[in-house]
């Protein structure tokens, strides 16, 4: 952030020398134009893992394997508008039917809509594909070389509106549902039976939203609006196709109350005296936070076990039991030894399976 806060700084100072009086022409945006606020209502960003119910579901490994992940991948209620003051303001309500409405289409998920039809692609290396004005994105052309890459009168910042039903298993009530999205170019807002949850706006980073407090058992319609321009595209310039859409995969998952909210491994190797490692021994050292999002205080156990290539047992790490309040969370570390280890490289790629298990006071 502290790196982002620098050249926002940079950008703004040039602009302002810049463009002068023509800068105030056009106000930024206070969510897709403010590099000050990169997402509101989404998670805190997270190591990549999976959710799995039991231990043979993780031994498979995959995340279609597990049976509290809903895949939203697929064929989603599609509409295309050319400028923000097209779209579709009312899309979202679930009491809508959109089905009657010709102005909408269809579209496969995981995919970029100027591939399917919608809008135009555009190619560029150095050059920015709107009018270089940070953070706006939607400042007229000032001159003809303002326009040579970009498409300011049909095509000012397309807004891509996408919608879909889903049905929540009935044994999902009472627990705790995540959406996430592991790419969507540029700028996205979330909403949820009608309800806005949040946006996001760090397109090759997966989004992650809670969104417990606004799902239902049995049907419920996402909708998600997607921006082509955002502030964030002042830092995806480079030699590629300029593209939009939800271009990764997204799912539901579910958790209990108290999960696993994030972990970092390590993997310590003692000094010799020379300085160099020694690398017949390794302490294997989990830093991991638990939440408990559940109205009741409850205790925690966490613990884990290492597994090799062949899934054979490698070390246990085990448990350590911490008492954590309703709404907290806890931090703790876990640590084994491992003796003789498999190291990674390039010509011999070796990879560990990490199994971590989270048990309440119950035992469960």
């Amino acid at each position: 952030m502290r790196m982002l806060k620098t050249i926002a700084t940079v950008f703004a100072l040039s602009g302002a020398m810049a463009l002068g009086q023509d800068q105030a022409a056009y106000q930024p945006h206070p969510d897709w134009e403010n590099p000050q606020n990169l997402s509101q209502g989404r998670e805190e960003s997270r190591a990549f893992f999976v959710p799995f119910a039991n231990r043979d579901e993780a031994l498979k490994g995959h995340r279609k394997d597990s049976s509290l992940i809903i895949p939203l991948n697929g064929q989603w209620q599609f509409h295309w508008a050319p400028s923000p003051d097209e779209r579709p303001l009312d899309f979202a309500n679930p009491d809508k039917d959109l089905s009657a409405d010709s102005s909408w289409g269809s579209i496969d998920v995981p995919s970029n809509w100027q591939m399917r039809g919608y809008g135009t692609p555009i190619y560029s290396n150095q050059a920015y594909t709107f009018v270089r004005d940070w953070p706006r994105v939607m400042t007229p052309p000032r001159n003809k070389r303002e326009h040579m890459f970009t498409t300011p009168k049909t095509e000012p910042n397309a807004v891509g509106s996408y919608r879909r039903d889903i049905e929540l298993p009935a044994d999902w009530d009472g627990r705790e549902v995540f959406i996430q999205f592991d790419g969507v170019d540029s700028f996205f807002y979330l909403y949820i039976n009608g309800e806005k949850v949040g946006f996001s706006k760090d397109s090759r980073t997966a989004a992650i939203f809670d969104i417990t407090k606004y799902v239902k058992p049995g049907r419920n319609v996402i909708g998600v609006e997607v921006y082509r321009y955002s502030d964030g595209s002042y830092l995806e310039c480079q030699d590629m196709w300029r593209l939009s859409g939800i271009f990764r995969d997204c799912f539901l998952y579910s958790t209990p109350k108290a999960f696993v909210r994030d972990f970092f491994v390590h993997t310590d190797f003692p000094q010799l005296e020379d300085g160099m490692s020694d690398y017949s021994t390794s302490t294997l050292r989990i830093e991991v936070d638990m939440e408990n999002r559940s109205a009741a205080d409850t205790t925690l156990t966490i613990e884990g076990e290492l597994l090799g290539a062949d899934n054979e047992p490698i070390a246990t790490l085990s448990g350590n039991t911490h008492p954590v309040a309703a709404g907290d969370s806890a931090a703790t570390t876990l640590t084994a030894t491992v003796n003789n280890p498999a190291l990674w490289s390039a010509e011999k790629p070796n990879l560990y399976r990490l199994m971590l298990y989270l048990r309440d006071g119950e035992g469960k």
